[in-house]
């Protein structure tokens, strides 16, 4: 099955992630029942733990919460959890794989890159940005080159 032809219940599942994580909630997929499966826990959370005067407390306290985890979905959807504010996520098809909001800095997405990476070596075919703040974009480029996009290799989704 081609990336671009995904099974409908995971779009349903890929919309679930980006709906469910943005509001930080931990939750149930959509119709299955069963707890949502924990791959591998990494560290502690990379995000903003500290008091800062440029950092909101909300913001603190949610980042308290957020132990680094690559956190199975559904099949072949994944997502990295705690590494920083945004919530990348992996979704994983025959010939590749696309990433969803890929960090916020290279640094954090290169940290989640090589957790995702001992699930597939896939190639990236596609990056899709949710929303265009700062944290959903700029680690980008972890994941691709600007002449795998240029060339089309790479489709960039916004």
């Amino acid at each position: 099955m081609p990336l671009w032809r995904l099974e409908p219940s995971a779009v349903k599942v890929a919309r679930w992630v980006l709906r469910e994580t943005a509001l930080g909630n931990k939750c149930r997929p959509p119709d299955k029942g069963e707890r949502i499966q924990v791959v591998s826990k990494t560290g502690d959370s990379l995000a903003y733990t500290e008091e800062s005067d440029h950092v909101h407390p909300i913001l603190t306290k949610h980042g308290r919460k957020m132990d680094q985890a690559i956190i199975k979905v559904d099949d072949n959807v994944y997502l990295g959890y705690g590494f920083g504010l945004d919530t990348p996520v992996m979704i994983e098809g025959t010939d590749g794989i696309i990433i969803v909001d890929p960090g916020e800095s290279v640094e954090m997405a290169q940290s989640v890159k090589e957790q995702f990476r001992q699930i597939t070596d896939k190639p990236v075919k596609a990056i899709i940005y949710s929303h265009n703040h700062i944290d959903h974009i700029s680690g980008v480029r972890a994941w691709v080159t600007d002449e795998e996009v240029a060339s089309g290799e790479v489709k960039i989704i916004a």
